[in-house]
């Protein structure tokens, strides 16, 4: 694991699996956002955020992300 990352993991962030209800949720938002190949953690991030009841999610591409989260007002896409 890299640094940065095992940085983050220390200041006791959730990591959270993706169980089956997100993982439908996700190929949900994927088709309806009509990305074609976008990256399925895009729509993975979406939906774990669109799970939790809404989330704010700072990101260097929102592009994709905001199209995913498009008919989701409580998730919040922040660009970077």
């Amino acid at each position: 694991m890299t640094r940065p990352v095992t940085r983050i993991l220390n200041k006791g962030v959730d990591v959270l699996p993706v169980d089956r209800g997100t993982a439908r949720v996700a190929a949900r938002i994927h088709n309806e956002a009509n990305l074609g190949f976008c990256s399925a953690i895009d729509s993975i991030v979406v939906a774990t955020a669109i799970r939790l009841g809404g989330a704010l999610i700072a990101t260097s591409d929102p592009g994709d992300l905001s199209r995913l989260a498009m008919d989701h007002p409580n998730v919040e896409i922040q660009p970077l």
